[in-house]
């Protein structure tokens, strides 16, 4: 049987506390002598308590350096009491968390198994903190049964409250990070969650770029096969007057840049961005199949509208103007816009539309002018149907007579190509001009306007302001009226005079907007004589001005409109001539 230890040897401080209790008696007994004895004369009285207080608080009074150890004593019996309890209250806090952090581990553990993404940190910390509680637990509880606490000294008891208290933190640590894992492992899962799909998203931008590369050089390898198709040596490039293949590049380059530009924007989805190159590639690839179609049914059409200008020549019209004119927009503005937007089922209903009109007038407008040129065997059939057996003088007579039924159509146009002619022929002998290219420049400035016979009868004929639409109807003429002299034997020498016969010095007219010397020079003389006719005839639009008042338009004209050595040329010729020349029959 165990037995106490020696409370003298357990206790060494005991004979210190009864030595300051007789101290302290003995004090006591001074104080009630005194207190009980005559006072004192010679010194006034002592305040024992206030004395004892301050002989204690002084280090070096005998009652601070008695009452030392004892202090000592006291504390070290408190902090001893006080270790045994921390340790039995840590433990017992730590045994019945124990239940708590089993809990937790499990719901850590049900979370884990519902999740994409296993945090290994996280994961790695509690499991580690786990294991560590786990082998500390058991040894940490052996250790303290071994002794009862009262039997132990103060520095072991210091240190089992520290190894308790240890744990307990951990379990705390365990037990918090437990309780924050659900949101950690969320945080986890949503950040691997963006992180795939940031990369899908680049794997998918990749291959969208890849497959719009690859479109896109598609689309130039098919404008490189298409150039290769068309003879570069061509004025049109597609052996048409209405095709232009610069047009249909221009076109497909701006869509692309649009397409590009809404792609950048992510206005649309990747998968209609390849659909819509795709696309031009096919159109591109389309593109010769459909210009053949198209020349052909121009080929159709202007044919047969010089058969009809042949036979207004013999003073007969089948197709109504308006009807005319409107399907001559429809071959020279909406064909080549449909075919360079490669809109090939709107341009196959317009084509057939066009194929319809020729088949109705065609046969009529054949038989008609056949029998013309039977019942009147003459110098305009002769010209018309290309006799190059003419002399020039013949049929400038000839085209005398035809341009004035042309002008006939619009009462104010009466005399009109006749007066620029007779203005071209004097700027003409101004320049130094042989007789012979004056011959067929005259030819040209009567003949400059009868691509208007194209022109709805309604446009050319309003009196009232033109609209834009009624404006690009009339910017057409020079073109028909090209087409016209082109087929004409003798006189297709002067179709690129007509044609370019409405363009500007400063390169701002139509249809080409070329300039200075790129115009021909007799197209130059034409604009200045027709400019100046118009500014001395009355229209709906304006009044006649006088010569003086012309004159000094043209004046300032000249190096923006008008070819400034023409200009001059045809100022001279009014200075020195009175304007005389404007009169019928002076050819000078």
């Amino acid at each position: 049987m165990k037995t106490l230890p020696d409370s003298s040897h357990t206790l060494p401080f005991v004979d210190k506390i009864e030595e300051l209790n007789d101290v302290d008696l003995q004090f006591e007994e001074g104080r009630e002598i005194i207190e009980a004895g005559p006072p004192l004369k010679s010194a006034p009285p002592i305040d024992v308590t206030e004395f004892r207080v301050e002989a204690a608080q002084n280090p070096n009074s005998f009652f601070y350096r008695v009452g030392q150890p004892f202090r000592r004593a006291f504390s070290a019996i408190k902090e001893w009491g006080g270790l045994q309890r921390n340790i039995r209250t840590v433990s017992a806090s730590i045994q019945k968390k124990e239940w708590d952090v089993l809990e937790s581990i499990n719901n850590y553990r049900m979370l884990l198994s519902g999740v994409t993404f296993k945090p290994v940190k996280l994961d790695q910390e509690i499991w580690e903190a786990q294991e560590q509680i786990k082998s500390s637990l058991p040894g940490l509880k052996k250790k303290t049964a071994l002794r009862p606490l009262f039997l132990r000294k103060l520095q072991s008891l210091r240190e089992l409250s520290t190894e308790w208290e240890t744990l307990q933190i951990q379990q705390a640590n365990l037990l918090d990070t437990l309780a924050k894992a659900p949101k950690s492992v969320e945080f986890y899962n949503r950040i691997n969650f963006a992180r795939i799909k940031k990369r899908e998203q680049e794997l998918r931008d990749a291959e969208v770029a890849k497959r719009n590369a690859e479109a896109k050089e598609s689309i130039e390898k098919a404008l490189a096969q298409l150039g290769s198709v068309f003879n570069p040596t061509d004025q049109n490039n597609l052996g048409s007057s209405v095709l232009k293949l610069d047009d249909a590049k221009n076109y497909w380059a701006t869509r692309l840049a649009e397409v590009s530009n809404l792609e950048i924007a992510s206005s649309i989805d990747a998968d209609e961005v390849i659909s819509i190159y795709r696309n031009m590639e096919s159109t591109i690839l389309d593109a010769p199949r459909m210009a053949e179609q198209v020349k052909e049914v121009e080929v159709q059409f202007m044919r047969m509208v010089t058969m009809h200008e042949e036979l207004s020549g013999y003073g007969k019209m089948i197709i109504p103007a308006d009807d005319l004119g409107r399907m001559y927009m429809v071959v020279h503005n909406e064909i080549p816009s449909l075919w360079a937007m490669g809109n090939w089922d709107k341009l196959r209903w317009s084509l057939k539309e066009v194929a319809s009109f020729i088949k109705f007038y065609e046969i009529p407008v054949r038989s008609e002018l056949s029998m013309a040129e039977r019942r009147k065997p003459s110098l305009a059939r002769a010209i018309i149907a290309g006799t190059s057996s003419l002399p020039i003088n013949q049929v400038t007579a000839i085209v005398r007579g035809l341009v004035s039924a042309i002008d006939s159509r619009d009462r104010f146009m009466r005399g009109h190509s006749d007066a620029v002619a007779r203005i071209a022929i004097q700027v003409a002998k101004r320049m130094n001009w042989n007789p012979d290219d004056i011959e067929y420049l005259e030819i040209a400035a009567l003949l400059h306007d009868v691509g208007k016979v194209v022109i709805p009868e309604n446009v050319l004929t309003k009196t009232g302001a033109l609209s834009p639409e009624d404006w690009k109807t009339i910017q057409m003429h020079p073109s028909a009226g090209a087409q016209i002299v082109r087929n004409i034997e003798p006189l297709n020498k002067i179709a690129p005079w007509i044609y370019h016969h409405q363009e500007r010095w400063d390169g701002s007219g139509y249809p080409d907007r070329i300039g200075d010397k790129s115009i021909p020079i007799a197209a130059r003389i034409i604009a200045v004589g027709e400019a100046f006719t118009a500014m001395t005839s009355s229209s709906p639009q304006r009044k006649a001005l006088s010569m003086d008042e012309a004159v000094k338009e043209i004046t300032r004209g000249s190096g923006t409109q008008f070819d400034p050595d023409v200009a001059g040329a045809l100022v001279q010729t009014v200075e020195t001539t009175d304007g005389k020349f404007l009169l019928p029959g002076q050819h000078g």
